[in-house]
């Protein structure tokens, strides 16, 4: 366990948990007073804290002002894995105590705050490492350290950090992946550290219908869930997007099936790996067919021809359109007298942001996620998979970006790690996907499939069907 610190912070006049009371008039949390006497009486702080815990505005803010007000001469070093956090949220909640009496004579610049004893903020973006060290506390000019959102902060400026001679270290951030500085002070570092885990059951602002609308929607075992409520890092088989064990019992306990529309989702190799078909028929989701084909041309007839076989209409069909997929999707749309196929599907973008951009960090990281939760609490029905395409299923894994977004591993990293591409897999979650987004068409809450009404829809001119105005 991190040691107190017998030093002139810890004999300070005013202390930090009095002057949050005091002289800001905050109201805290038990969690956040235990925090400020952590940082009161010892070197090292780390905080890891749920989803809007209010540890930015609640901890950062007032640890700041507190340090200038009672080391005038002080020095505040700022960064965050989110400089747009700073910006937006951080700096304003400092700048709303601007007029109070017991800063009068603080000179409040754009992001940085001088006393007149010569006391100052530095706050830097983490792309420049250099402005990360250099700082040496003395007696007289102790310097605060605080990295907010450390989770998404290069070890770089960790170590520049450690160079510096620092009163009093805060590392503060939520949850991500299991890597990095902030995971390490929790773990393999901790006994340096006075270590503080905050979940949102600690968080009396934080609504209990919140916390179980997420508990319903994900599960207590979703990582998702796990960090916003939790607090926890997610690690090994936890980081993939589906378990073998899961997908397993999935497909010998599979629920019912629910008829209703017919969705189709191709994925092209253009000449590289497998071209592939998956068809999701109400809650029934499979894979159609995956071959080999040199000839893009050849392979688009193949894949036209069998959703018609299907009576797969068009408007519900969506391929693969990022990179090379894209001309195929055009060519296809052609009229047959042109060398096409008169079959005008949806171009499905799986790089750009989905409908949950504050969560994923784009479409197909979102439709392997949601759509591996939908499987798992039995909203899908999977019948018995090959070898090939179970093991594509079960080994793509989910990472956390510096936003705290939740993303799939790239085809290049898979490949990098001796992984084919998961091009069957993709398939299947992307037809999960489309019958999901097909508001209006498909009601889970009912099991019911209604075609839709005239009121709201409108035939596109190359759809051969209505499509929603939503999508």
């Amino acid at each position: 366990m991190a040691e107190r610190c017998d030093d002139i912070v810890s004999r300070c006049r005013l202390r930090l948990a009095e002057f949050a009371v005091a002289v800001l008039g905050l109201d805290p949390y038990d969690w956040q007073i235990n925090t400020y006497e952590d940082i009161n009486d010892y070197r090292r702080t780390a905080v890891v804290a749920a989803n809007g815990s209010g540890k930015t505005v609640s901890l950062v803010g007032p640890v700041v002002l507190w340090w200038l007000y009672c080391f005038p001469r002080g020095r505040v070093v700022l960064t965050s894995g989110s400089w747009r956090q700073l910006k937006t949220q951080l700096w304003p909640a400092i700048r709303a105590y601007q007029s109070h009496p017991a800063f009068r004579g603080w000179k409040w610049n754009q992001m940085e705050i001088l006393t007149p004893e010569g006391g100052f903020t530095s706050i830097f973006s983490t792309n420049d490492e250099q402005k990360a060290e250099g700082y040496h506390a003395t007696a007289a000019t102790p310097v605060l350290y605080i990295v907010d959102e450390a989770k998404g902060v290069q070890d770089g400026i960790f170590e520049a950090a450690d160079r510096c001679t620092v009163t009093r270290y805060l590392y503060l951030s939520s949850p991500g992946s299991a890597m990095g500085k902030h995971y390490r002070c929790f773990h393999d570092e901790a006994k340096n550290w006075r270590r503080t885990r905050v979940t949102s059951y600690m968080c009396p602002h934080i609504r209990p219908e919140k916390r179980a609308e997420d508990l319903e929607t994900y599960g207590e075992s979703h990582p998702l869930y796990r960090s916003m409520h939790l607090a926890e890092w997610t690690e090994g088989e936890d980081m993939l997007v589906i378990t073998p064990e899961q997908l397993r019992h999935a497909i010998d306990h599979p629920p019912a099936f629910r008829p209703g529309g017919q969705w189709a989702a191709l994925d092209f190799a253009a000449g590289r790996d497998e071209n592939s078909i998956a068809v999701r028929e109400g809650n029934l989701v499979s894979l159609d067919q995956a071959f080999r084909q040199s000839s893009t041309v050849q392979a688009r007839r193949r894949m036209a021809n069998r959703l018609k076989e299907l009576g797969i209409k068009a408007h519900n069909a969506w391929g693969d359109s990022d990179g090379l997929g894209l001309p195929i999707v055009q060519q296809m749309a052609e009229p047959v007298e042109s060398g096409g196929d008169g079959y005008r599907i949806k171009e499905f973008r799986g790089g750009l942001p989905g409908e949950d951009p504050e969560h994923y960090l784009n479409t197909i990281s979102e439709a392997w996620i949601l759509g591996a939760r939908d499987i798992v609490n039995g909203k899908i029905r999977i019948d018995e998979l090959d070898p090939v395409t179970f093991r594509q299923m079960t080994t793509r894994q989910m990472e956390w970006d510096q936003k705290g977004r939740l993303r799939v591993m790239s085809k290049e990293d898979m490949r990098g790690k001796g992984l084919h591409s998961p091009d069957r897999a993709d398939v299947i979650f992307m037809a999960i996907w489309a019958g999901r987004s097909s508001r209006g068409i498909w009601t889970e809450e009912t099991d019911v499939y209604t075609p839709p009404d005239t009121e709201g829809w409108y035939y596109d001119s190359w759809a051969e069907g209505p499509v929603s105005c939503e999508i």
